[in-house]
């Protein structure tokens, strides 16, 4: 299962530009009115030390370690690691006083608790998303619509601000989040196209065989894509994962089938503005741009292509590599037939 929120908003008066990368204010501002809202035991020091971890719906979108799932095939690490968020945000769009962001979900434990979840939205509306420093208050907002999308189908209104919450009731839902694009991903596979054409739009770093990558090769986001499904299947049932025999298989086809053509990127500098230290924290270096892959006719007739496309597509939801979460790493695919 899959969703996406669309927020539609007005601040209730003009405020100060944002200084940083603003999908992390509007991941810390969901965080944090989730959290008020289901948690029942805010003086835990860590969530993963509370006894209700397990059961937290807060804990499990927001903090989730392998430790929900003890006997988990994979990203084990004695219960330490993090595993693939149960969402992903976008950056705020701003146009004078109006603003919009977007929120893609997965899986049937969220999707289900669809009323907490604008409940959330709507309390990220009244706690405000960051500080103005020169009004030395949060930049509230009024919350008009909320639309509501399946991949590959019309949005629709789940809240106004004159009807409140509207309950529209789904007979289309997927298990395997992969299964929303088969039919896309049929449809490109035999149109045969010799190019793929991946536009970051937002901050991109993707980390490859222990390095920086910005030549983006396509192997490196195919990993990655088959990673984020792997463990949101293994933890949250949204599909199976892929066994290292099938990781490796994906891997090796797409080095031997597509290559990189050209790309039209620039590196930029993300940082976030803490409050607390009245100063910018730097995060690294990232790319946004074009990256055009060739692809070999002769990879149309493997029958992983159309699995590779799935991937691809649902990495438009999921975003790839760092910061992934906060809204960094979202790209669109187009592709070029001759």
């Amino acid at each position: 299962m899959l969703k996406t929120y669309t927020v539609y908003a007005n601040f209730v008066k003009k405020y100060a530009p944002f200084r940083g990368f603003t999908g992390l204010t509007v991941r810390g501002a969901f965080g944090t009115a989730l959290r008020e809202i289901v948690c029942i035991n805010p003086e835990a020091e860590k969530c993963f030390l509370c006894e209700h971890y397990q059961r937290c719906f807060y804990a499990r979108v927001f903090e989730a370690s392998s430790r929900i799932k003890p006997d988990a095939r994979i990203a084990k690490r004695g219960g330490l690691s993090e595993i693939t968020k149960l969402y992903t945000v976008s950056p705020l769009h701003l146009r004078g006083r109006n603003l919009s962001f977007k929120i893609n979900v997965f899986g049937e434990e969220v999707i289900s608790n669809e009323p907490i979840i604008v409940m959330a939205i709507l309390g990220m509306a009244i706690h405000g998303l960051g500080r103005d420093p020169i009004l030395n208050e949060r930049r509230r907002f009024v919350v008009h619509r909320i639309s509501a999308s399946l991949p590959e189908a019309n949005p629709y209104d789940i809240f106004t601000y004159s009807d409140g919450y509207i309950y529209v009731k789904q007979h289309t839902y997927q298990r395997n989040i992969l299964e929303y694009f088969i039919k896309k991903a049929y449809r490109i596979a035999g149109d045969k196209p010799s190019s793929l054409i991946l536009s970051f739009i937002t901050p991109t770093r993707i980390t490859y065989e222990g390095k920086t990558d910005f030549s983006m090769p396509m192997e490196a986001i195919i990993i990655h894509l088959a990673r984020k499904y792997s463990l949101l299947s293994e933890y949250f049932n949204v599909g199976e994962p892929f066994t290292s025999e099938e990781a490796e298989a994906l891997k090796k086809l797409v080095s031997v089938n597509i290559s990189l053509r050209k790309s039209n990127f620039k590196v930029i500098k993300l940082h976030r503005y803490s409050i607390k230290q009245s100063r910018r924290q730097p995060l690294g270096l990232f790319v946004v741009g074009d990256y055009v892959y060739k692809a070999k006719r002769s990879f149309w007739k493997h029958p992983y292509s159309t699995l590779i496309v799935q991937l691809l597509l649902l990495g438009q939801y999921t975003h790839v590599g760092t910061f992934a979460s906060a809204g960094c790493g979202e790209y669109k695919i187009y592709w070029h037939i001759k």
